[in-house]
């Protein structure tokens, strides 16, 4: 854990104890390494004078102190034998374990993608204290690691050998987000190419890479950023082929991330359960439908889309994973589990591939469900999609698609104004063939209650079915009672 993560975190545990939230504190603090509690406590440099007092306090009304919890010796856990979604859980108790020998990737049987983004994410050279990985050799798991870039991408030296082009996208650190719809175009085209037939495939694909890299971005804290891969497999036994696509940052965790804005959420499982609620986000408090940014709906679609189409999603963080199973029959059943904790977040989204997907009617199956937690106010639609008058101001949306910060700055600087001025303002969507529900809320959630409070109409020019949807979504929660 680098020294960011853990002061974020225990400095948001002090938080919680003054606040009165003391169950959670002591959570928190459980969750950090009492070695480096303690020494931070002898070091409080830049903590401020009330921290290590409150700290101290935690530990000891909790009885937790850090030498109690030292003298406990808990045994490693095997070295796994393989990265199996089937079976996450050696991997993720491996990977937890402060204790555990060096990864041998040559023990490891047909390793997939997303057990070598978990392990990058945490052994990358410029961590403070890398997951330790053997020396590699030859071995048919090392070929691979090597050839989907996992050494290149910790540091190490290595002759990279072709990339498997057609079955997955190397690993690869997004670290800006000018980097994500690039990455996200990279993984959408190479899973599903642009010759095929599958282009509501190659939207679903899109959309969850974008969403996944944001979420890191906004939330983690993680200077390094996240590390992400995605793999074209076919297991035996599947008749199916599925893709799988991971990220992974070594950050705060989801609960210490929602901590601030959610201070009654107890536990880390507890978080995760909440993160996949509609309009929940750790940038807004409860009650809220969104914050500048963040509409608090990239999770809840996600979990949504693979409920839906017999897909899984593996969320596993600091305290807690959980992993949702979709039903291959499409009976709109599944099953959650609970799952061994990473030291970070990890996101893994798998889809079963067939041709006969819609994309947009799953979309639009998504925000009916979100829309019937959310009763709205508008008796009519203040979005306008139909033609301007004259007088109107007339933009083009040439903001990248997933660049929340850049769409937040475009609605304040060159829509806002107008919508103050009462000048009507129409948008013209014709460059964007998706995009994210976060994206849509930076760019309208605030230009919306403005130009409904001004009675100001907002006109949409040429948006395709699916943003059109977006954009509506928008709409009901931005102006709801």
């Amino acid at each position: 854990m680098d020294q960011l993560v853990f002061d974020t975190i225990f400095c948001r545990a002090v938080i919680q104890w003054e606040r009165g939230y003391r169950a959670q504190a002591a959570v928190l603090m459980d969750s950090l390494d009492p070695t480096r509690v303690r020494q931070r406590l002898e070091n409080p440099s830049g903590l401020g004078t009330e921290a290590p007092r409150v700290a101290r306090e935690i530990l000891e009304e909790s009885g937790r102190s850090t030498r109690d919890r030292e003298e406990v010796t808990v045994t490693p856990p095997p070295h796994p034998k393989g990265f199996h979604l089937d079976n996450p859980d050696p991997l993720l108790q491996y990977l937890a374990h402060p204790n555990s020998d060096p990864m041998r990737l040559d023990a490891i049987s047909s390793p997939e993608i997303w057990g070598l983004v978990a392990l990058a994410a945490l052994a990358h050279d410029e961590r403070e204290n890398p997951f330790d990985v053997a020396p590699h050799g030859l071995t048919k798991p090392e070929r691979f690691a090597n050839a989907v870039g996992f050494f290149q991408v910790i540091g190490r030296e290595s002759s990279i050998l072709p990339e498997q082009r057609s079955r997955t996208v190397k690993l690869t650190r997004i670290d800006d987000y000018r980097q994500v719809e690039t990455a996200a175009k990279r993984v959408s085209q190479l899973l599903v190419p642009e010759q095929s037939d599958m282009e509501d495939v190659r939207k679903m694909v899109f959309y969850v890479v974008v969403e996944l890299l944001r979420n890191v971005l906004q939330h983690s804290m993680d200077d390094i950023g996240a590390i992400l891969a995605a793999q074209r497999m076919n297991r035996p036994g599947e008749e199916r082929t599925s893709f799988q696509i991971a990220v992974a940052d070594a950050g705060i965790g989801i609960h210490a991330s929602l901590a601030e804005e959610h201070p009654d959420i107890e536990t880390a499982g507890e978080a995760i359960q909440e993160a996949i609620r509609p309009h929940f986000s750790g940038t807004f408090a409860e009650g809220f439908t969104g914050g500048s940014q963040n509409a608090g709906m990239g999770l809840f679609f996600i979990d949504e889309m693979a409920k839906r189409t017999g897909g899984r999603l593996l969320i596993a963080s600091r305290g807690a994973s959980v992993l949702s199973t979709g039903d291959p029959e499409f009976k709109r059943n599944h099953s959650i589990s609970k799952r061994p904790p990473y030291p970070g977040t990890l996101v893994v989204f798998e889809l079963p591939v067939f041709e006969d997907l819609s994309y947009d009617g799953l979309i639009h199956v998504i925000q009916n469900k979100a829309m019937e937690q959310m009763p709205s106010r508008v008796s009519e639609n203040w979005i306008r999609f139909e033609d301007p008058p004259e007088h109107a101001f007339r933009c083009m949306v040439n903001v990248a698609a997933e660049n929340t910060a850049a769409a937040e700055e475009f609605a304040r600087k060159t829509i806002l104004p107008r919508i103050v001025d009462r000048t009507p303002v129409a948008l013209d969507f014709r460059n964007l063939t998706i995009c994210t529900q976060s994206f849509a809320h930076s760019l309208l959630f605030e230009a919306l209650r403005v130009a409904w409070a001004l009675k100001v109409p907002l006109y949409v020019q040429h948006a395709r079915p699916m943003v059109k949807s977006s954009l509506e979504l928008v709409q009901n929660y931005a102006l709801r009672g």
